[in-house]
């Protein structure tokens, strides 16, 4: 009797010390560098046995070789003081570091994980539950300018667009940008060297990455004189990307180069319906952008644009190879 009560004290005994519960419910299997985050994580500390302050929720570096931790390098705890049992349990929000070493720079010992832990009040120990996580460097949502041009004429009245009000020879590049819905925007805007705005367009951004080809809307206050440095400035409107500005030189009339790079004419202009593109130089498409920058139209390899079915008014063209011409479509 006195061996069947001992073996029956054995087992509660070590059915308390041993059979608590701690798991990792759902966790990032990926993060970047300077993410926050948050984890969930379920526990039973076995009555009459409970937490003993904080239920720990733990981004840590491990040695893979003997099995622990070498640094803590983010927390999120939660207090579940005096508390036997919770499922489903939400960290505090985490950030990662924005300098912490990605996993695949570590040695081939180390490892990431995020872990749920806790202190039980009575048997003193501390039941844990890990998930290997893998760290990555930020992407960095950026907008920049491609094939920015060193000068910018002066030519050109209010509401009469000449090179300097009209098509500009750059894009506006972006990569990674946060897509919202309805779609943000990136705002341009042309400014004499006072600051006034001369010219400004926007255009929706509906992928993360991608490039348009600018035509400016002409918005006076502004005038581009020549001696003197333009502005360009643009902004997403989605936030989190850099701005980006520079300067160009205003010219009376664009140099040799700049010139013979974008020498095409169109005519008959203004027309009805056809216009010929009249160059030496070959191209493998055309595209045909409307005032606010949006392609209306793009052409293959010819000369003969059908522009018939176009809305009466004002138009950029630019090939493939950079030439550019504006025309009126009545």
């Amino acid at each position: 009797m006195m061996k069947k009560l001992l073996l029956l004290v054995a087992l509660i005994t070590t059915s308390f010390t041993y059979s608590q519960i701690v798991t990792v419910d759902s966790a990032p299997a990926s993060l970047e560098q300077g993410e926050v985050f948050t984890m969930f994580g379920s526990f039973d500390a076995i009555s009459p046995d409970s937490v003993e302050n904080n239920l720990a929720f733990v981004l840590r570096l491990y040695d893979t070789t003997t099995n622990n931790y070498v640094s803590q390098i983010a927390f999120g705890s939660v207090n579940k003081n005096g508390i036997t049992a919770g499922s489903n349990v939400e960290s505090a929000p985490m950030t990662v570091p924005s300098d912490l070493t990605p996993t695949a720079d570590l040695p081939a010992d180390r490892e990431y994980r995020l872990v749920v832990s806790y202190k039980r009040t009575i048997a003193g120990d501390f039941p844990n539950a890990t998930q290997v996580v893998t760290i990555t460097e930020a992407v960095v949502p950026t907008i920049s300018y491609s094939s920015l041009p060193t000068e910018i004429t002066s030519e050109g009245a209010p509401n009469q667009p000449g090179y300097g009000y009209g098509v500009l020879p750059y894009e506006v590049t972006w990569s990674n940008l946060t897509v919202t819905t309805p779609a943000s925007k990136i705002f341009n805007q042309l400014k004499d060297a006072g600051g006034a705005q001369v010219a400004g367009t926007s255009f929706d951004v509906t992928t993360p990455n991608g490039s348009m080809t600018l035509s400016w809307g002409y918005f006076g206050g502004g005038l581009l004189v020549a001696g003197t440095q333009a502005g360009v400035f643009s902004q997403y409107s989605g936030g989190g990307a850099n701005n980006i500005t520079a300067k160009i030189n205003v010219v009376a009339t664009l140099g040799t180069k700049d010139f013979e790079i974008n020498k095409v004419s169109v005519y008959p202009n203004p027309t009805k319906d056809l216009i010929t593109i009249s160059t030496q130089s070959s191209y493998k498409s055309i595209s045909v952008y409307d005032l606010t920058g949006k392609t209306v139209k793009t052409f293959g390899e010819t000369k003969l644009l059908n522009v018939s079915e176009f809305s009466n008014g004002m138009y950029f063209l630019k090939t493939d190879t950079g030439l550019q011409a504006k025309f009126i479509k009545q």
